[in-house]
């Protein structure tokens, strides 16, 4: 995919930066330069594709769970993404002001960050990591809360 040069889509923008979060206890975050426009597509990252298989190995052979569990994208069935760019540090929300959409281009394949309404300079960039699998929660100390998650969905 990068052995040679190609005519790549517009990986990065100037619109977005990483600074220190809003968020207690979240470190750093994504936030806009200048308005991004609702609708507009202010990055498209590319992937690293792998299998979940290797999650699963690694947590096997050590016992814990690796950091890319926290920090990947649902691919296919069977495939789990690493978002490049600045796709893994966005930080999560249930009420967000943007949403992500893969893109399965076999050349180029990619996660597309697109404002759900206009994002106003110096405001931090959210989205929901798990836009079908409803409200997600954390723990205090801002790891994913799965228990908490399930009693959730059980009581729906």
């Amino acid at each position: 995919m990068f052995k040679r040069k190609t005519k790549n889509p517009n990986w990065f923008s100037k619109k977005i930066e990483i600074k220190e979060s809003s968020i207690e206890n979240a470190g750093i975050g994504v936030f806009a330069t200048e308005l991004i426009e609702k609708h507009e597509i202010f990055e498209s990252a590319p992937v690293v594709l792998f299998h979940l298989e290797l999650l699963k190995d690694y947590v096997e052979l050590t016992g814990e769970k690796h950091v890319l569990c926290d920090h990947v994208f649902n691919w296919s069935s069977s495939n789990h993404a690493l978002c490049l760019g600045y796709g893994s540090i966005y930080n999560h929300s249930n009420s967000p002001n943007a949403l992500h959409r893969r893109v399965f281009d076999k050349e180029f394949p990619r996660i597309e960050f697109i404002a759900l309404r206009d994002i106003q300079p110096g405001e931090e960039i959210f989205h929901h990591y798990c836009p079908k699998g409803g409200d997600l929660f954390f723990t205090d100390s801002g790891h994913y809360d799965f228990d908490n998650q399930v009693q959730v969905a059980e009581k729906r």
